[in-house]
């Protein structure tokens, strides 16, 4: 890595700059080697021992990014200030046509406390509003351009080789993330009592997915840029510090959180992508046009529900049907309560953190209902 700096003062104009570039290079082996069905010769510990043919297995991955970058700063008379970035890299693992790809950022700030109009305010000590634009780019793993075939069991003297379960894409580009800010910081009687409130919003687009395609095809999974996805949030905290003395010092602060994460598409023909493989059939899924994480039953089976309460069925025990939809994980809000009480040199801290709503799979609670030490809910 190789950055060059400058910083200078022209007035009431400060300027502060960087630019620079690096080169990453990853480089990962791994070589395994086991028995099979146990030493021919005990304590003899020698691959060369194994009764049955050892299994063995080996792996090399290369990777390679280059960057160049650049930052400025500039500030005007201690109440504007004005941060901007800018970023290409170009990374081996993305299609030579798409390796390039290049993210920026700007945010501002100004401290409107600092104009004349304020200083008759006693009671606001601080005030500063500011608003931020971003990117942020994200390649993908080794060897999901090209076909690359691995190394299976030999037939006879004869050595084999096997396709991928996942097809490559040579089409692949670099994923885009961009996150829009806007925030408001309040401090009161010298920072006695202070508010902070943050809006943003996350789109992230060309995501790098692997999806399940028809086994018909040849391949179990295929890799591609799909999905839209939107997170839009609410931050607020307000802190104080209702004692301040020589000695004694008690600060409290609490945190709000919202946020609304939405899965706006995925890929042509895709109504939804599993993210993750519970035990037992229940998976999270991402779904078009729902909130991002929904709880479903994939074609197993959960309990029938009518207006929210359970049926039973000609059997005389709960109805059952496939595919229930439980609802996001997602909460509806949380948040945090923080005191830090001192008191000369010993200090003492609690912390509580709270939610509501978003739901979530017990696996020790699923085993108690099975074999009856539970209740089923």
């Amino acid at each position: 890595e190789l950055t060059a700096n400058f910083e200078e003062q022209f007035g009431d104009l400060s300027v502060t700059g960087l630019a620079g570039g690096n080169i990453r290079q990853e480089k990962f082996s791994r070589v395994s080697q086991s028995t099979s069905g146990g030493l021919s010769t005990p304590n003899y510990f020698n691959i060369a021992a194994s009764i049955d043919r050892p299994n063995t297995s080996s792996a090399v991955s290369e990777k390679k990014v280059r960057s160049i970058y650049a930052n400025t700063i500039l500030g005007f008379q201690d109440k504007f200030y004005l941060d901007a970035t800018a970023r290409n890299d170009w990374s081996s693992t993305l299609p030579e046509d798409n390796n390039s790809y290049f993210y920026w950022s700007a945010s501002t700030s100004l401290v409107f406390t600092e104009f004349e109009l304020f200083d008759n305010l006693d009671f606001l000590s601080f005030g500063k509003l500011r608003a931020s634009y971003g990117q942020v780019g994200a390649d993908v793993g080794t060897y999901q351009v090209f076909t690359t075939y691995g190394t299976g069991t030999p037939y006879g003297s004869s050595p084999t080789q096997f396709v991928p379960n996942s097809l490559s894409n040579p089409d692949l580009k670099a994923a885009i993330k961009t996150t829009v800010e806007f925030g408001l910081d309040l401090r009161f009687f010298e920072g006695r009592l202070r508010t902070d409130v943050n809006y943003y919003e996350e789109v992230d687009e060309d995501q790098i997915l692997s999806l399940t395609v028809p086994g018909s095809s040849g391949y179990t999974s295929a890799t591609l840029n799909a999905g839209k996805f939107t997170t839009t949030g609410l931050e607020v905290v307000l802190g104080g510090t209702p004692i301040q003395t020589n000695d004694l010092v008690l600060d409290l602060t609490v945190n709000f959180h919202t946020y609304e994460a939405m899965v706006n598409e995925l890929a042509d023909g895709l109504d939804a992508f599993e993210l993750e493989d519970a035990y037992f059939g229940l998976d999270l899924f991402a779904v078009a046009g729902q909130e991002w994480g929904q709880l479903k039953t994939d074609g197993y089976y959960g309990f029938k529900r009518v207006n929210g309460q359970r049926v039973v069925g000609s059997n005389g025990t709960w109805a059952l049907e496939p595919n229930v939809d439980f609802g996001t994980i997602s909460p509806d809000w949380n948040g945090g309560f923080i005191a830090d009480l001192s008191y000369k040199n010993f200090a003492v801290s609690a912390a509580i953190d709270f939610q509501k709503g978003g739901l979530f799979h017990s696996l020790s609670k699923q085993f108690a209902n099975y074999s009856g030490l539970g209740t089923a809910a």
